[in-house]
């Protein structure tokens, strides 16, 4: 049976103790009985659509007209006179309450050449910001597409630079809205893109923004054990209890000596400074003193801050160093190894050791 320090032993016994009840514990809460999360669930959903619905008008012409002639996606320019726009949206939910909201539209040209280098642009505000409180929002007007056309003609007659022109209307809501007792603030943003300089103009952009969402809540439920964490708990159970078992049958506690403490400490604090005699010394009074190492050697020779001799021998297992003070040799012989091979474990407190101080 092993012998071990009780203070280690007791330890030991306390630490795999408290790992012990935590795994258990673990296994308990995430194993079996399993834990509540916070999870968010919808509880109320909501639709938004803002859209810009146009209408061209047309200038009075026999061969181009809505009654002899079916229009496709491009319309001929110099036949567009203006442009009726009608800004919609609507909101939609049943549980919201303090709807109310604002809109505003602009129309921005953009002159451009190569269709890439921006020259210039101009931004026109068509409708101003608007407040509504309600869940739908209308509002119509007419755009004057051909004084933004004759515009352009005159800049670019008198500039002499021709760029190709698109007008962007932008149409823009903001909303808010408490739904489910919760504070919702939402935007939606259409836009419709016209060219106006060339000889065929096709609308282009996002004219119909829909959005659907809706408001979440935390819900506590309960989760679902997790298979991994039973076993990873179970194994570490496993591996502590078979660790308490080996300390309570294979090994005893036992008192440990004060004189071995104190060596112990002896040499932990001081151990730089101790010399260990060879062990066919068994006095310190003889005027050779034989030491276990070079190391010891070397340490005397710095605490006395003396020199080293060496004598050379024929033999290099029969090397000697030297330290010499006032009647003292002291003396370590390489054939010491041969003993220290002979006697790896010997290691008792028989070994002198002797402390030089200053």
């Amino acid at each position: 049976m092993k012998e071990i320090s009780n203070k280690k032993r007791t330890l030991a016994v306390v630490i795999l103790l408290v790992l012990s009840a935590a795994s258990m514990s673990a296994l308990v809460v995430f194993g079996i009985i399993g834990i509540q999360v916070s999870k968010s669930v919808p509880t109320a959903a909501y639709d938004m659509k803002s859209e810009i619905q146009y209408i061209l008008n047309f200038i009075e012409d026999p061969l181009y007209n809505e009654n002899n002639m079916e229009f496709g996606e491009g319309y001929i320019t110099k036949y567009i006179n203006n442009l009726d726009l009608t800004f919609l949206y609507g909101f939609n939910c049943d549980n919201a309450t303090d709807i109310n909201g604002n809109y505003s539209a602009t129309a921005l040209l953009e002159a451009t050449y190569n269709d890439k280098d921006l020259i210039w642009k101009k931004e026109y505000q068509i409708v101003p910001q608007t407040e509504f409180k309600s869940v739908q929002a209308t509002k119509s007007i007419s755009l004057p597409l051909s004084e933004y056309i004759n515009f352009i003609k005159t800049l670019q007659q008198n500039t002499g630079v021709t760029t190709s022109v698109k007008l962007t209307v932008n149409y823009l809501v903001n909303t808010s809205a408490v739904i489910a007792g919760e504070p919702v603030n939402e935007s939606s943003e259409s836009t419709l893109i016209i060219p106006i300089t060339g000889d065929v103009m096709v609308m282009g952009g996002n004219p119909v923004s829909e959005q659907s969402k809706a408001v979440e809540s935390a819900v506590l439920r309960e989760l679902v054990p997790k298979r991994q964490s039973l076993i990873a708990s179970i194994v570490l159970l496993v591996l502590l209890t078979s660790a308490l078992l080996y300390l309570f049958t294979l090994t005893k506690g036992v008192e440990s000596n004060p004189i071995q403490r104190e060596l112990n400490n002896i040499f932990k604090k001081y151990n730089s400074r101790i010399v260990e005699l060879h062990h066919d010394n068994h006095t310190a009074d003889s005027e050779t003193i034989c030491v276990k190492s070079f190391r010891d050697l070397l340490l005397i020779a710095d605490e006395m801050k003396k020199p080293i001799f060496k004598n050379n021998s024929e033999d290099y297992i029969d090397t000697e160093f030297y330290v010499f003070d006032e009647g003292k040799t002291y003396l370590f012989n390489t054939g010491f190894f041969n003993d220290l091979l002979g006697k790896k474990d010997e290691n008792s407190l028989g070994d002198m050791k002797i402390s030089l101080q200053d």
